[in-house]
């Protein structure tokens, strides 16, 4: 309000202290990661498959292969189709129970670590930020545990090796491609995550505003010293640029997937060129 109070600061980069604390919250459902990681591996394998299938249908189709062997990988398509959405379900539901436990575990441990802190950490530091960072922030820990790195490379590994199989032409093309996806992907994480960074600060900025203007000592204060309109006005600015940071953040993202696409798009032209010019040769 308007008294001074200091920020409560973090770091946020990967450093060596940060990890460990990280694999202590991790270590005690090192089973259910396990699973967790080898249900990423698996569903990463048999996504492959159902490509694999459509072309020896179509294959079979267009070169008049047997009826029966045709129903069969119909049949296996759809078998395949349904093992990976079972696997899914299992996978998001092993997600949510670790990542649940975790912010179960963190919130206590803040929790704990705040009530043995000294009466000067909460005289200098605002109320509603400790509220912010110990409500909205760990919730951002949902998507820790998705395994996305480790199903990536899976896939990316199996990925290329039926590619190979297929049409080393076509491979080679692919990953000529590949570093103009990459390198706006890494561009657009940088930005995304510094804007989310600035939108944690403000939004525990504007929760810290609220906690102190509308709890009974700060409203009383603001009526003796007339300052409505200095707080309103405040707290507008606050909600203000909390909003642009969302629409930056929004925005961001629309722009990565528009560059994605034009690239996608791309490179779907320059297979079709070699395809016709593998075709014009033969």
């Amino acid at each position: 309000m308007f008294w001074h109070t200091d920020r409560l600061k973090s770091a946020t980069a990967l450093s060596s202290v940060n990890l460990r604390r990280i694999a202590g919250f991790l270590l005690p459902y090192w089973r259910q990661l396990a699973v967790l990681i080898a249900i990423v591996g698996v569903s990463a394998v048999i996504g492959v498959v159902p490509p694999l299938i459509v072309r020896s249908i179509i294959d079979g189709t267009i070169g008049g292969l047997d009826r029966t062997l045709l129903t069969w990988l119909a049949l296996a398509s759809v078998g395949v189709t349904i093992a990976i959405g079972l696997l899914g379900v299992l996978q998001s539901y092993l997600n949510t129970v670790v990542s649940e436990r975790m912010m179960y575990d963190l919130k206590v441990a803040i929790y704990e670590r705040l009530q043995s802190l000294s009466l000067r950490f909460f005289t200098n530091t605002r109320t509603g930020e400790m509220i912010s960072r110990l409500t909205g922030d760990i919730s951002g820990i949902d998507n820790v545990v998705s395994c996305s790195l480790v199903s990536n490379v899976i896939t990316l590994v199996s990925t290329t090796a039926v590619m190979l199989a297929i049409s080393w032409q076509l491979t080679v093309l692919s990953f000529i491609v590949l570093p103009w996806l990459i390198i706006p992907t890494l561009t657009v994480g940088r930005v995304r995550q510094r804007l989310r960074a600035q939108r944690q600060q403000i939004n525990a900025s504007v929760t810290a505003h609220m906690q102190e203007t509308l709890g009974i000592s700060g409203y009383t204060l603001i009526k003796t010293f007339s300052r409505e309109r200095q707080e309103a006005e405040k707290f507008r600015n606050e909600n203000r640029r909390l909003m642009q940071l969302y629409v930056q953040e929004a925005l961001v993202g629309h722009w990565f997937f528009m560059i994605l696409g034009v690239v996608t798009a791309g490179g779907r032209a320059g297979a079709a060129v070699l395809v016709r010019r593998r075709a014009r040769h033969r």
